[in-house]
């Protein structure tokens, strides 16, 4: 049963276009394609760790620094954002259009859940409407950026490509 679970999160792995996947995203992956139902969330990681398919990495907690660590973790969770450690598949090759694929995806996520608190948003906090105004423009901003910034990395390798014979 684990081999096969070991097995399913490689052959995912190698076909995502997320090459880095929180652990716990995975699991709960393998136990909706009924894989996993009886394996415990560590038990599933330490799986990874002990298969040199794979490279489990620490990862970061949502809830820390929060008073509610574990409802903190909760809202980020709806949102598509897990605490906790990534794994990616050891033999799959990290490009830079998978990074910036990889980057372009995050920050739409971040958008879409900064508009989801602007929609839901106490309408007699003025405080807080001013802080996801200014969390939505910086948010913005920094969309134009990276898109500047992928651009100019088309460009450049277009013009290696086309210097080469």
């Amino acid at each position: 049963m684990t081999r096969d679970v070991a097995d399913w999160a490689a052959d995912f792995l190698a076909a995502d276009d997320e090459f880095i996947v929180p652990v716990k995203k995975l699991w709960l992956m393998a136990r909706g394609d009924r894989l996993a139902t009886d394996l415990p969330l560590e038990a599933f990681h330490r799986l990874l760790e002990e298969d040199g398919r794979f490279d489990v990495e620490e990862g970061i907690d949502f809830g820390e620094g929060f008073d509610d660590p574990e409802a903190e973790r909760e809202i980020m969770e709806s949102y598509g954002y897990f605490s906790g450690p990534r794994v990616r598949l050891a033999a799959r090759e990290i490009t830079l259009d998978m990074i910036a694929d990889a980057i372009k995806r995050s920050t739409d996520r971040m958008m879409e859940a900064l508009e989801g608190a602007w929609e839901v948003r106490d309408l007699d906090d003025e405080e807080e409407e001013t802080r996801l105004l200014d969390l939505l423009s910086q948010g913005q901003r920094l969309r134009q950026g990276l898109g500047e910034i992928f651009d100019d990395l088309s460009e450049q390798e277009s013009a290696e490509e086309a210097d080469q014979p």
